[in-house]
């Protein structure tokens, strides 16, 4: 473990002389365990990912179906589900408000001064 700054730089420069498909065919030929890592997009469109649920599609109310991160661990006597979507710029001011003791009058004014959508 003393190595580990000398070995990254090395590690670094050696598998970059090698595409993510060279290297996994090496690693394969030698049965060896990997996983490449992937981008973002490449996790979106990855097969796999979808039969796990690690990335799921869900329906929005203002964008319609999205594809959102989903649970990435299970649990064996409690389902995960994937809960509501972020709410809408403003939709919850008029319940912050009240409960911060404004009045109905007060919220209408913030409103029409465009203070709050």
């Amino acid at each position: 473990m003393g190595h580990m700054e000398e070995l990254y730089p090395l590690l670094e420069e050696a598998f970059a002389g090698r595409t993510n498909e060279e290297w996994m065919g090496r690693l394969r030929a030698e049965d060896l365990i990997y996983a490449p890592v992937l981008t973002y997009e490449q996790l979106a469109c990855d097969e796999q990912a979808r039969v796990n649920d690690y990335i799921v599609t869900v329906d929005h109310p203002s964008l319609g179906q999205i594809d959102v991160t989903g649970m990435p661990i299970t649990f064996s006597s409690t389902p995960v589900e994937i809960g509501n979507h972020a709410p809408e710029l403003g939709q919850h001011a008029e319940e912050v408000l009240l409960g911060l003791g404004y009045d109905w009058d007060q919220i209408t004014r913030f409103r029409e001064e465009a203070v709050i959508h």
